[in-house]
């Protein structure tokens, strides 16, 4: 069967900070809301409006884009 794959919008900063410590703890909004926001492929235009629009004009340089299988996340 096919495997599915969700994803996180990270920036990388916190991802840098994920990786040096071994585990993503999670964005601000995710400890606010006591769980790790995944997004679908079909929801990640979605995501990226509402919550990474507001970047001083960035777009989406210093965006990380993780995927993960959702098998693997137990």
């Amino acid at each position: 069967s096919m495997s599915k794959i969700v994803y996180k919008i990270c920036t990388a900063d916190e991802w840098s900070a994920a990786v040096a410590a071994g585990a993503y703890q999670g964005s601000a909004d995710d400890a606010r809301d006591g769980f790790i926001h995944f997004s679908t492929a079909a929801q990640l235009p979605g995501t990226l409006a509402r919550h990474f629009s507001a970047r001083d004009g960035r777009g989406l340089e210093g965006l990380v884009l993780v995927s993960l299988e959702v098998a693997d996340l137990g």
